[in-house]
């Protein structure tokens, strides 16, 4: 029975866990990706047991897949413009020499 006992307490210990990292990711998408707060309302009604919280990973995963691309894109760009204003640089020190 002891090993029974905990078992049960570290499972309650996990999905505490668990629960606490959902409403760490939550509160993290909703300030990046502007959530409203009347729309996350909705959503915690729907969502009552911690099995239908795991229902959707995957379009969780593409929204932040798609933001990532999104700020990867924007990053290339600037690089692409340093490089090539470096490069313009250059040739005028040379053009100077």
């Amino acid at each position: 029975m002891a090993i029974k006992a905990k078992h049960e307490t570290e499972k309650a210990d996990f999905e505490k866990r668990i629960k606490l990292m959902q409403d760490k990711l939550r509160e993290k998408d909703e300030t990046e990706l502007g959530v409203t707060k009347s729309h996350t309302a909705n959503n915690a009604q729907e969502d009552t047991s911690s099995a239908a919280e795991f229902s959707n990973p995957i379009e969780i995963m593409k929204m932040r897949l798609a933001k990532h691309i999104g700020k990867n894109k924007e990053k290339k760009n600037l690089m692409d413009i340093y490089i090539r204003n470096v490069s313009i640089i250059e040739d005028a020190f040379n053009q100077i020499k």
